[in-house]
């Protein structure tokens, strides 16, 4: 990989070079008509456009020839208006830079990949020749230099290292060759001609790479990504990785946890969730498509006497692959979230009555089992054991161990904290399976009264059935109650209502721990 030192040294070449290359631009095109240049204009903006970044805007550093386009057309906002490019008023290019960083990159990225391919080719000389003879190495020389023309440098041949260590120095080796004695003298390694042909060729090769990736003939924009973008991109990947991982076993405590939750229901229950999966897919499902698909199937005695009891008589579109289920391409999402740490924004996914219909279960259920959130717990919980030594002022007296029995105590209040919010919400659910719309907004109305602020979702026991209930998402259960949303989004242990029951659920545990003490 380059070093710092490469990276500087590259980054002035650059400038050099593109100094150069402005003015060999202007010479050669000063006499081109006013047509022949912006047609030159609308060609960089195609390619720079075309499958790299959103719209075909360019700026002026974007392209060599600025100056001279500047100087013909009076400023560059005219000059974009003659050609007929429509102006990039957002200013965010992510993936590719300006024409001094696509520049950069380019080299640097080519420099790399020259070092670890003469690096490998160097290993595959040493292990061809470790047990030959030196005369195979000397006949080797031999015919370099009479490919070349001269008599070579150590930098300039493959191998060249190697050769030196065996004959204890290169002249040495020259001089048993026959050879005259080398007259070549490199301040880098780099500048001999070994590593200068290998870079030309990586030169070459990028640069067909980003032809294909314009035209569309590859998808792989990592080629000319930032480096920062690169890095993102990456870790992007990993994060898809884990998600997709997730997901799945997700989808599987779902299936389950629905056949729990639903064996005692009705048949019209079942067969009107199935028409709402249905409404919101906008086709006939499969069975894979909607959560607890295998127990309606087995419920009714197969998927198509689901549907006909339902009232779906049309026959089911194409299988969808997997990656283009709805529930699957949500629950990535979720977890997604989840690995992020962002609790909070999991409910976006629950506020479509039909949406968290489609999801299956109670948010909180969910996340308690969620291998996701409960890495996001454990953090929070050893973050609150800090936080609660350094209250009582013992941030530097506090070891490893303490600190990790008080985050352990802290998440076993916070698991009861959400089996309780759970429970509070099955009997809320119960309770007013069939109120009336009136009763539902009233409940919302009493919890803003006693919190003395416009609630949030999570603030509210049961939001996400009266959402359901209602058809409405959380805004407009506020717009009805005229109630001004204040714009707060926390994570689930941010929200009033789990402070609440965790203060309560900490007070009964202290109260239990007490009386385990005082009986011993």
């Amino acid at each position: 990989m380059a070093s710092s030192g490469d990276l500087a040294y590259i980054k002035k070449l650059v400038r050099k070079q593109l100094t150069e290359r402005e003015k060999e631009f202007c010479l050669k095109h000063q006499n081109d008509s006013d047509e022949e240049l912006l047609e030159y204009a609308r060609q960089a903006a195609r390619e720079l456009g075309g499958g790299i970044s959103k719209g075909d805007s360019i700026y002026n550093y974007d392209i060599l020839g600025s100056s001279l386009l500047k100087r013909r057309f009076g400023t560059w906002d005219n000059m974009l208006a003659l050609a007929g490019i429509e102006k990039d008023l957002s200013n965010n290019r992510p993936i590719r830079g300006c024409l001094y960083c696509r520049e950069t990159r380019r080299l640097h990225k080519c420099v790399e990949d020259t070092r670890t391919i003469i690096k490998q080719k160097q290993n595959e000389f040493k292990n061809r020749y470790a047990g030959r003879e030196k005369a195979d190495l000397l006949e080797y020389i031999k015919q370099a230099a009479a490919d070349f023309g001269y008599t070579p440098a150590s930098a300039d041949l493959l191998g060249g290292s190697y050769i030196t260590r065996r004959f204890g120095g290169w002249a040495a080796a020259v001089q048993q060759a026959g050879l005259p004695k080398c007259k070549i003298k490199y301040k880098r390694p780099e500048d001999g001609r070994l590593f200068m042909d290998e870079l030309r060729r990586q030169l070459e090769m990028y640069d067909e790479n980003l032809r294909l990736l314009v035209v569309g003939e590859i998808e792989d924009v990592s080629v000319i990504a930032t480096n920062k973008m690169a890095k993102k991109m990456e870790k992007d990947a990993v994060l898809e990785e884990k998600a997709q991982a997730l997901a799945r076993r997700m989808l599987i405590f779902k299936e389950k946890l629905f056949a729990a939750e639903y064996t005692k229901a009705s048949d019209k229950l079942l067969l009107t969730y199935l028409v709402g999966c249905a409404q919101e897919i906008g086709r006939l499902p499969y069975k894979s498509e909607v959560i607890g698909g295998a127990y309606l199937e087995r419920r009714f005695g197969s998927w198509t006497e689901a549907l006909q009891r339902a009232g779906c008589n049309e026959p089911p579109g194409a299988i969808p692959k997997p990656e283009e289920r709805l529930i699957y391409t949500r629950e990535v999402q979720i977890q997604k979230y989840l690995l992020e740490g962002r609790e909070s924004v999991v409910r976006m996914l629950y506020k479509n009555p039909l949406i968290g219909r489609m999801q299956s279960g109670n948010i909180f259920h969910i996340l308690r089992w969620n291998p996701a959130a409960a890495n996001s717990a454990d953090s929070q919980c050893y973050n609150l054991a800090k936080a609660r030594f350094e209250q009582d002022g013992r941030k530097k007296s506090v070891s490893q161990a303490e600190l990790q029995a008080e985050a352990d105590k802290i998440r076993k209040i916070y698991n009861r904290t959400l089996e309780s919010l759970d429970l509070q919400t099955r009997r809320f659910v119960a309770k007013y399976k069939d109120a009336s719309k009136k009763e539902l907004l009233k409940c919302v109305q009493q919890r803003a009264q006693q919190l003395h602020t416009t609630p949030e979702m999570l603030d509210v026991v049961g939001a996400e059935f009266i959402m359901q209930k209602l058809h409405y998402t959380w805004g407009m259960v506020l717009n009805k109650l005229r109630l001004k949303k204040n714009g707060a989004k926390h994570k689930i242990y941010q929200s009033r209502l789990f402070k609440e029951e965790f203060k309560r659920q900490k007070q009964i545990w202290e109260q239990e721990t007490a009386g385990v003490t005082a009986a011993v």
